[in-house]
């Protein structure tokens, strides 16, 4: 079975009556040539993400102000989607998911900032996506399997010992890990609920931080000095982003709208965070209207937010350089 090129976890299979809004799903309607927008340089700008402004999933970089979009990856080049960008500790590298290596499944890939030196990390018969990297840079933790099979593993940057850190908690997906490499958060659960959970890098200790009934919860993020956490969770039939301490208390939500707001990433100094969201589109609930997908920055207290792209596209799963530092 071919498989879609959407974000992995909640996405990964799910239909829109399964609420599947943690990330958006690519559509083939309205999409623009490739234009004129450069490549990326040696050093590409901080925030990396995803958007099918070309006709296919591919990776960007921009600045925090909005300005100097550069393409990382070519669909002519590859002749594949990329997607779920995430930056090496040092900014000098990123991980993503990708098909490259086989149109009907995707794997780990790595390369350098300007989408050179790419070497393929996994090479499973099971899809692989949403890789992490440790603090140290020494491992990347990912999602690997399908269904209830679905489990957060990781693997050493030279793809050698190679563990899944998972077990007993349904499907896992969308790993993070904490500052100091102790710790991964991830979502687990089942199509009637999602819950964020903690687990120690060697696979013991499962927590399950957030214990909501009912409620999607997904895209834990640990803040650059690890006392909080900002994830998405839908809530009365909308995404929105909340903060919570790292044990799982003082939960507060930063975003109020009745459109999809999802995949928070911190900014290096904890001030501010960047996400997505449709409300540039207006959608009131309906994902199956869904379209212009956006990137937002805001201050971590949810105040001052603002526009960072502006096109007809879907606009992703952003990252941070040097949010763990």
């Amino acid at each position: 079975m071919t498989q879609s090129p959407l974000v992995h976890g909640p996405l990964s299979g799910l239909s829109a009556t399964a609420l599947c809004a943690i990330a958006i799903g690519w559509s083939a309607a309205d999409l623009g040539p490739r234009g004129s927008t450069p490549r990326a340089p040696a050093q590409a700008p901080p925030i990396i993400f995803d958007s099918d402004r070309t006709g296919s999933p591919q990776l960007y970089a921009i600045e925090p102000d909005g300005k100097g979009v550069l393409s990382i990856t070519d669909a002519s080049r590859s002749g594949s989607w990329s997607r779920v960008p995430d930056w090496s500790p040092d900014c000098t590298e990123i991980a993503f998911q990708s098909n490259r290596g086989d149109p009907d499944n995707r794997d780990i890939y790595v390369m350098a900032t300007d989408g050179s030196v790419v070497r393929r990390l996994t090479d499973d018969p099971a899809p692989d996506g949403s890789p992490a990297w440790s603090p140290d840079g020494r491992h990347i933790a990912f999602v690997s399997g399908v269904g209830e099979a679905e489990g957060v593993w990781v693997i050493g940057v030279d793809g050698s010992d190679r563990r899944r850190v998972t077990d007993d908690v349904g499907a896992a997906f969308q790993p993070a890990w904490s500052p100091d490499g102790r710790s991964i958060v991830f979502v687990a659960g089942s199509e009637e609920n999602w819950d964020v959970f903690s687990v120690r890098a060697d696979g013991a200790g499962v927590r399950n931080l957030t214990n909501t009934a009912g409620r999607h919860e997904g895209g834990p993020a640990f803040s650059p000095d690890g006392d909080e956490i900002v994830f998405d969770a839908l809530e009365d039939g909308h995404w929105e982003i909340y903060l919570m301490d790292a044990d799982g208390s003082k939960e507060r939500q930063l975003t109020h709208n009745t459109a999809m707001d999802g995949r928070p990433a911190w900014s290096p100094d904890g001030a501010e965070i960047v996400f997505h969201s449709t409300r540039a589109w207006g959608s009131d609930g309906d994902i199956e209207e869904w379209g212009e997908v956006e990137l937002y920055v805001m201050r971590a207290d949810g105040s001052n937010v603002r526009r960072l792209t502006d096109n007809e596209h879907f606009d992703a799963h952003p990252d941070w350089c040097g949010r763990r530092q």
